[in-house]
């Protein structure tokens, strides 16, 4: 099991990926849909990964707001106060995520910058 589940919509895959790469490189164990394999029931595992992960990082965007799979997956990491909110655009939370401060990624392209390894430290603190 992973340190680290990673929330986000297939639209928002670079970013995703960006960040997938760069958060082992500060220690941490990181589960994304990416890893799922053929043949495996997608809601099973993202439930077990989801329930066993330290931390939950969701990348929030236009697309990602309108995801019920990302709202699901976020709720379940807000209610084990697991959660790290992430904008990758300047967009409204829904309202149940609003009162989680977010870290800002809003036109992150990759590179090595503060703001992305505070990400991986507010997942050190939960």
């Amino acid at each position: 099991m992973a340190d680290i589940f990673l929330s986000y919509s297939r639209n928002d895959r670079d970013i995703a990926e960006s960040l997938a790469g760069i958060l082992p490189k500060y220690g941490w164990t990181l589960y994304w849909d990416r890893q799922l394999l053929a043949g495996e029931v997608y809601d099973d595992v993202l439930e077990r990964e989801i329930n066993a992960a330290r931390c939950v990082i969701v990348l929030w965007s236009a697309k990602s707001v309108a995801s019920q799979w990302v709202r699901n997956e976020a709720g379940e990491g807000a209610e084990r106060n697991a959660m790290v909110s992430v904008l990758i655009e300047d967009v409204k939370l829904p309202l149940a995520f609003r009162r989680i401060q977010a870290a800002n990624l809003i036109g992150w392209r990759g590179d090595s910058r503060s703001e992305e390894r505070r990400v991986g430290k507010e997942c050190r603190s939960r």
